[in-house]
């Protein structure tokens, strides 16, 4: 089995025009090896621990000769591969996010100058709670404010990013399985048959009450910003349906 990681480097967003959603799915498509599984591993859902538990999967192992782990980069849209994939709440996402973002960047110090502006940013609002209620002034979106949350790793990345193209071009019988982070031990057991997942990257335990903690004027206004991941999940679970139990989880 062959196993091939592909990353790349994302710039801070622009207000330039994007193209066409039809003439970037056309850009991004692409041939598969014959039989390979590509692994699209969005930012903060548990994802380092699944790509463990993928390469310990026998299922995996006898199905598929190839497979390719797509992080921090828009996935290739293929008509000859198979697609897993792991999501999570958008709004628990992006607590998570903004809390493991300032602990590398600020507490540790560790990744301070990666990205442009987002030490500045982190120590501006501290807290997503901060940030989530700035978003908004009277109903309207403040502009600076959603270019700051943009200026965050992981934040940047969203659920829409990886998914929104792909979804308008790959058919059902592509999806292998659509895991959850809430429920990722189950779902790598039943779909993987690997019964224990390392918990690798798992920051819960060095984030406190307070800094997760959101008021309701910071959770509506992440629930407006964050339209186009909880549309992204609509889309996902209506091409691959997934338990009630499930599915009240990301949309909550």
């Amino acid at each position: 089995m062959s196993l091939v990681e592909t990353r790349k480097a994302t710039a801070i967003p622009t207000a330039k025009t994007k193209p066409s959603t039809s003439s970037r799915v056309r850009k991004r498509e692409q041939s598969s090896p014959s039989g390979e599984l590509i692994y699209i591993h969005i930012g903060k859902c548990g994802g380092t621990s699944l790509w463990d538990a993928i390469q310990r999967s026998a299922p995996v192992a006898k199905r598929y000769p190839s497979i390719r782990k797509v992080h921090v980069a828009t996935p290739p849209i293929s008509h000859d591969a198979d697609y897993l994939i792991v999501v999570r709440n958008p709004i628990d996402r992006v607590v998570s996010a903004f809390n493991w973002r300032l602990k590398l960047v600020v507490a540790d110090g560790e990744q301070k100058d990666r990205f442009p502006g987002e030490y500045s940013v982190l120590t501006k609002y501290r807290s997503l709670n901060a940030l989530a209620e700035a978003l908004y002034k009277n109903g309207v979106l403040v502009p600076s404010v959603a270019e700051d949350f943009l200026k965050i790793h992981h934040l940047r990345e969203s659920i829409s990013f990886y998914l929104s193209d792909l979804l308008t071009a790959i058919r059902r019988k592509q999806v292998f399985a659509v895991m959850a982070t809430e429920l990722l031990d189950a779902d790598v057991e039943r779909v993987l048959g690997v019964k224990q997942v390392k918990r690798i990257h798992d920051n819960r335990a060095g984030s406190n009450a307070e800094k997760s903690a959101l008021s309701g004027t910071a959770r509506r206004n992440l629930r407006h910003f964050l339209a186009p991941d909880y549309d992204a999940l609509n889309r996902l679970t209506r091409l691959f349906p997934v338990a009630p139990e499930t599915l009240k989880l990301l949309m909550q």
